[in-house]
């Protein structure tokens, strides 16, 4: 299942049917339960599109910017499937199994709360952003994998070697660094 939601503009039938149609694709991978959450943002003209799904506890999500709505859903196609693709290339790689259709992220019913709120900053500083991340135990070669689908410089994650939360990061050389706690 599919679904799309618009945030700061009126979701058409056409761009609803556009969005459908570029990101159905995926839908092989998840299981019949999950959905594709697709969210359409309108900031001063620039349109922002994130796709995210959950396929076998794998987390995917992509974002991409442009100033047409339409280009920004192509691109955002894009990268989603250069994420596949390098995930399956490593599935592959260590003789794992194959991924069937059900292994990338999804959000749930409580989109609403995970979504991300905007908070007008005064003067102080202050939190105006948190992130619930589920975790699940997982050695060091499986967080850096995740790490890079998310493309991210940083990961948190609960270290099945170790059994302590620890933090992975990639540093400026190119190699990892983990802080444990």
């Amino acid at each position: 299942m599919i679904n799309v939601r618009a945030k700061n503009f009126t979701l058409t039938d056409a761009i609803k049917t556009h969005a459908e149609d570029k990101v159905s694709k995926f839908v092989k991978f998840i299981d019949e339960d999950e959905t594709i959450d697709v969210l359409l943002d309108v900031d001063q003209n620039r349109h922002k599109v994130s796709v995210y799904f959950n396929v076998e506890n794998e987390f995917f999500k992509a974002e991409e910017s442009h100033d047409d709505l339409y280009a920004a859903i192509d691109l955002v196609v894009d990268t989603m499937q250069k994420q596949i693709r390098r995930h399956l290339g490593k599935l592959k790689s260590k003789d794992k199994e194959s991924i069937r259709y059900g292994d990338f992220p999804v959000m749930n019913g409580d989109d609403e709360d995970k979504e991300e709120q905007e908070v007008v900053v005064k003067q102080d500083p202050r939190i105006v952003r948190r992130k619930v991340i589920p975790t699940k135990p997982m050695f060091e070669e499986e967080a850096i994998e995740q790490m890079e689908l998310l493309g991210h410089r940083s990961f948190i994650f609960y270290n099945a070697d170790t059994e302590t939360a620890s933090m992975l990061y990639k540093r400026h050389d190119g190699n990892y660094g983990i802080i444990e706690s």
